[in-house]
């Protein structure tokens, strides 16, 4: 039966597939059709289709699923020319369509003729893409076929073929026989993998491309944010770039039946159980758990089989075999992905581990060595960077390389600076060459990012810092400037526990920030829950945190009064111009000199219906306290004036969303003979 079907296909297309002179159509189009790549943190590419250029200048139509939840992304052009995406111009998640442009330094494009009529059918059409998987060579695939029928899904009208579009050809271009682009390949309208074999593949018409009219001119970040909540897959995938791998796996798998014949979700969903099954927390390793790590595996063997050149899950796969102890198959697998791109980063990051895991440590040093230059050289691949320098350090002490080990543990932290590994282990290294004071610098610095921080059979940062004798310099290392009578913090608060070491709940999601402010518990969050922005941006607290008697600030410290923040404001020449000598980072502001030091940031604000508000650099929020109520402290980047203003008891006891807001927290030091703290009031509900 199969040798069957085989020739039926075989005679077909012979019968339907002829169009006249197809290789000057083909040399006409072809340069056109582009490969697209999505990019990871590392830049690997995690997932691959094909795109169209419709104009000279670089605008460029794909599918919306396969730019769907990018940051990064390039397409490569048939000269063998690398350009990122840069611009999203309009898209439909209807009708799987996205317009987009890239940065193209003046080149110029070869582009389609669009068709703005439906093909008929029995047309003999073809068409062109990539379905060649991740391998940077190689030139498109043509596949010809006849216009089968047309169907309508929902409101949309839809094209059917039977020419053949497999992974990776989705987003590449059907035409018919004078050339013009007719459709964009989408993928298949078959049931079931066994069905496959029909052809029954749809294409999205031509002519939707000139519905495509808004101009967002949003970066790949900025689609991605404006789009998270559109789909089950991107509301995965936002929990996954969030860290929070357990729900991610849930929400993957509620979405598994319709994205089926894609690779990637098998790979994130792999990905998610890596990272829950191999025992990396906040506060350093547990050990791994060999039965999520080998479910990890099942699924990567179902990416493999719908793209079996997929670099990442070779790495990765190499790495959950070596947990399970398997380290001659994690070195063959790490291997493999080598052979398959030797020019990935993540490649020659797995084999330096693989090697190490010989005690090979030159070759070790060499692949990681490999790594990093590789990585430097691309912008795209620059994510990883501070673990790949970890690495290197780590490789270097074992072959004696001990001063250029000092430099590549700094640079892990300078590229991270909340690489917790990187503090340990070079701590370790500093102490045992007796080097103390340096190694409780670093040490101290871990133990306030994570105080239980420790590794199964190597130490804990606690039991180091007590062995060591090490002053912990929590208070010297928060940031002060004295401006007046007053000394404040010259950074945004960034503490996860009160004052008498219970930790305030960390609000990961928008129903657990909606929860702890219908409760009216304390809770704290990232803004966009993206803890990147820590550093700059500190942390927001709800008002239940800030007014905990347990003490939000720490020792020495205290949240301050509306008359602090008044003073301040008055010191620095009142409200028309303070705020100018306070602010620094703001968007567009061009006027701000941060003269007085006190480095105002504009860290947004999360509202009780746990939506964020704002926008990073573009608007600040302080709390305060007042007698009669909450003080509100407000900078923005397009205005000169700071706000100071109060809501009082009865307005705060009607309006309870208030206490449910997220705003930043800048602490003023506690002096003797403080005239203007203000007794801390207790708002009751």
């Amino acid at each position: 039966m199969k040798y069957l079907i085989v020739y039926f296909l075989i005679i077909t297309n012979s019968l339907f597939g002829q169009i006249a002179d197809l290789p000057s159509l083909i040399a006409k189009v072809d340069p056109a059709v582009v490969k697209v790549y999505v990019l990871d943190d590392r830049g690997e590419p995690v997932s691959q289709g094909s795109g169209v250029a419709i104009n000279t200048n670089g605008t460029f139509i794909t599918n919306f699923h396969v730019l769907e939840g990018a940051r990064k992304a390039v397409i490569l052009t048939p000269e063998g020319k690398q350009h990122e995406v840069g611009k999203i111009l309009d898209y439909s998640a209807d009708k799987d369509l996205i317009k987009f442009t890239v940065n193209s330094k003046g080149a110029s494009f070869k582009a389609v003729e669009i068709s703005t009529e439906l093909p008929l059918k029995g047309s003999n059409v073809f068409s062109l893409g990539y379905p060649n998987g991740f391998l940077l060579e190689g030139e498109s695939t043509v596949s010809t076929g006849i216009i089968s029928g047309s169907r309508t899904v929902g409101e949309n009208k839809l094209i059917q073929t039977t020419t053949p579009i497999t992974h990776g050809s989705s987003g590449g271009g059907l035409f018919d026989n004078k050339g013009l682009l007719i459709g964009i390949t989408t993928g298949t309208f078959a049931g079931n993998v066994e069905d496959l074999h029909a052809n029954m593949n749809k294409v999205v018409p031509a002519y939707e491309i000139n519905t495509l009219v808004q101009k967002y001119n949003w970066t790949l970040e900025e689609l991605y944010l404006n789009t998270r909540d559109l789909t089950c897959y991107l509301t995965g995938l936002a929990l996954y770039n969030q860290e929070e791998y357990m729900q991610a796996f849930t929400v993957f798998n509620d979405c598994l039946e319709e994205r089926k014949y894609d690779p990637k979700i098998f790979y994130l969903m792999g990905t998610c159980l890596f990272h829950i099954g191999r025992g990396a927390t906040s506060e350093g390793y547990t050990q791994p758990d060999k039965e999520i790590l080998t479910r990890a595996l099942d699924f990567y063997k179902a990416a493999l089989e719908i793209e079996q050149d997929y670099v990442p899950v070779f790495c990765y796969s190499s790495m959950i075999l070596e947990y399970l102890g398997d380290l001659e198959n994690a070195f063959t697998l790490a291997q493999k992905a080598y052979e398959l791109n030797p020019q990935s980063p993540f490649s020659n990051y797995a084999l330096a581990k693989q090697y190490a895991n010989k005690d090979d440590w030159k070759e070790a040093h060499k692949y990681m060595r490999n790594a990093i230059i590789i990585a430097e050289e691309k912008e795209n691949n620059k994510g990883y960077l501070h673990q790949y320098y970890l690495e290197l350090a780590i490789f270097s002490l074992m072959i004696g390389e001990q001063t250029n080990s000092d430099n590549y543990f700094e640079k892990s932290i300078e590229l991270n600076s909340m690489n917790m590994d990187a503090y340990f282990h070079y701590g370790l290294s500093l102490k045992r060459r007796q080097l103390f004071d340096k190694a409780c610098n670093y040490l101290t610095q871990l133990q306030n990012l994570s105080p239980h921080y420790a590794i199964p059979g190597i130490g804990s940062v606690k039991n180091e810092v007590e062995e060591l004798k090490c002053k912990n310099p929590d208070q010297g290392s928060i940031k002060e400037v004295k401006i007046g009578l007053q000394i404040w913090m010259a950074e945004n608060l960034n503490v996860e526990h009160f004052r008498n070491g219970d930790p305030i709940p960390q609000a990961k999601t928008k129903e657990e920030w909606i929860k702890a402010g219908n409760e009216g518990k304390p809770a704290w969050c990232y803004y966009n829950n993206d803890k990147k922005n820590r550093t700059t941006y500190g942390k927001l607290y709800n008002w239940y945190a800030v007014n905990d008697p347990r003490g939000l600030a720490p020792e020495g410290w205290r949240v301050p009064s509306l008359d602090n923040w008044k003073y301040l404001i008055q010191y620095l020449g009142g409200n028309e111009v303070a705020g100018k000598k306070m602010k620094v980072g703001f968007i567009n502001d061009t006027s701000s000199t941060n003269s007085s030091g006190f480095s105002a940031r504009a860290g947004g604000s999360r509202l009780p219906n746990g939506l964020f508000n704002g926008g990073l650099g573009l608007q600040g929020w302080y709390w305060a306290f007042t007698v009669d109520g909450i003080g509100m402290i407000t900078l923005y980047s397009d205005f000169p004036m700071i706000d100071a203003v109060e809501f009082e008891m009865e307005k705060v006891k009607e309006d309870f969303d208030w206490k449910r807001i997220g705003f930043s927290v800048r602490c003023v030091k506690e002096i003797e003979n403080d005239n203007l703290k203000k007794p801390i009031l207790i708002i009751y509900d």
